[in-house]
């Protein structure tokens, strides 16, 4: 299908309903056309605001030209309910007329036996190609990668480009970037297809490519290789082996699919959720995804009821603690949360370097250090004016400055020593590092107290 046929559209309430309507009727001279004239994504949209019976109708009238993009724009859930009622022939010639990447994400998404029927019943080329993507990790700039690649040789003239050009554009989506290669396939250098148009045909082309390349190897993280796009401004980046062998691209749709996707995986972490919640329909798995978080939760404010259990003297003493305990502890994760999440960002942003490190503690600690001075001022003076009772206010305002030294510290360092192990420091952004400092802070609060009424 001409694509430019194709018109953005709003999915509206009222375009939603005609077409339950058109379904109910069995309207399918109506319902049809308008298919065809909707882009895949508002296809995509469209399908996701309907029942699972609908959503397979709606399938089975598309063209088969966009069928497959528009399975590529579902979200997974409702996408695993399309799947689910396609045979493996229609899943192969789907695989078939994908784009290599897309084409591998959606194979291992299928069961092992559903992916190996599959795969049997593909052509050839397309079969070798997501067999070959498949080798690499799906968080990989291998598993990111695209394979059709607009080639072009380092010993052809700018002519003989133009010719080739013309040949592959019908097979690699996209061009904004032609990669010239030797015989052994090595990257040589990048050219701008308005460069090649506008130089004159016998020009060679090694004359106007441009040989400061920036590449990434295919088994980079995703996220670094976002990072590495995002800081060159390239809408088309080359990956290579270790030999400088062009392996495929990584073009910038996919870019912002990675970037979206890291960021709503640390705002999961921070929640203590699943970051697919929204269009996951099963209870259960919802469950599965919150329940580690709100255990740890748990563990931890038995942890911190524990620890105070140990005051009880002091809290008999002076009741007057008890009210505060809520106050420390509110603050501990407060103050611990606002730190990792400026460590995270810039760790995932790649503005924070093993050369700003120390930089950045020393901010914290200064940060931390006024913040702690000022907050502590102030709940000393509302507590000796609250109470008559200057004693206690200095107890609590001494203890607010101690946790919010500690809880930058944790906040800052967590992550930092979680990113050095090879773990996603987004994890020190969620309940884990705000029930780490609710028991830290209520131990300096109660012992604070405990020592300083003792002498």
């Amino acid at each position: 299908m001409d694509e430019s046929s194709q018109k953005a559209t709003e999915i509206t309430d009222e375009i939603v309903e005609q077409v339950r309507q058109w379904i109910r009727d069995t309207n399918v001279d109506a319902l049809k056309p308008f298919l065809g004239q909707l882009h895949p994504a508002d296809v995509a949209t469209l399908m996701s605001r309907m029942v699972r019976l609908n959503q397979n109708i709606i399938f089975d009238l598309l063209d088969p030209d966009i069928s497959g993009d528009v399975l590529m724009e579902l979200e997974e859930p409702h996408r695993e309910d399309v799947v689910e009622s396609l045979d493996a022939e229609t899943l192969s010639q789907i695989v078939d007329q994908l784009p290599s990447d897309e084409a591998a994400d959606l194979v291992a998404e299928l069961d092992d036996d559903v992916a190996r029927q599959v795969l049997e019943s593909t052509p050839e080329e397309s079969r070798r190609e997501v067999e070959d993507l498949l080798r690499y990790d799906e968080d990989t700039a291998g598993g990111l990668m695209a394979l059709e690649v607009a080639r072009i040789h380092e010993n052809q003239t700018v002519y003989q480009a133009q010719e080739e050009l013309r040949a592959i554009h019908k097979e690699v989506e996209d061009i904004h970037t032609l990669f010239v290669v030797d015989d052994q396939n090595h990257l040589k250098g990048i050219i701008n297809p308005i460069e090649l148009i506008l130089a004159t045909p016998d020009t060679p082309v090694s004359q106007i490519m441009e040989t400061d390349i920036v590449t990434v190897p295919p088994e980079m993280d995703q996220e670094e290789a976002a990072t590495v796009a995002m800081k060159y401004d390239l809408v088309s980046m080359p990956v290579v082996d270790g030999n400088g062998v062009l392996l495929g691209r990584i073009t910038i749709d996919d870019i912002i699919d990675v970037v979206e996707e890291e960021a709503h995986e640390d705002i999961s972490f921070m929640a203590g959720t699943g970051d697919e919640e929204i269009a996951e329909r099963s209870a259960l798995k919802v469950t599965r995804e919150r329940i580690p978080w709100l255990l740890i939760g748990l563990l931890g404010g038995l942890v911190a009821a524990y620890v105070m259990s140990h005051f009880e003297g002091s809290l008999d003493r002076v009741i007057q603690l008890a009210f505060f305990v809520p106050v420390v502890m509110g603050m501990a994760g407060n103050i611990a949360i606002q730190c990792s999440s400026i460590i995270v960002r810039g760790l995932a942003t790649g503005d924070l370097v093993t050369a700003t490190v120390l930089r950045q503690l020393w901010k914290e600690f200064r940060v931390a250090l006024t913040n702690g001075i000022v907050l502590g001022a102030v709940i000393l003076i509302a507590v000796a004016i609250w109470f008559s009772n200057w004693e206690l206010g200095m107890v609590i305002g001494g203890t607010m400055l101690s946790v919010v030294i500690v809880a930058t510290a944790t906040g800052t360092l967590i992550p930092l020593i979680l990113k050095r192990i090879g773990i996603d420091p987004a994890v020190a952004m969620g309940p884990f590092i705000t029930t780490l400092n609710d028991i830290i802070g209520i131990s300096i609060y109660l012992g604070f107290a405990t020592l300083y009424y003792r002498l």
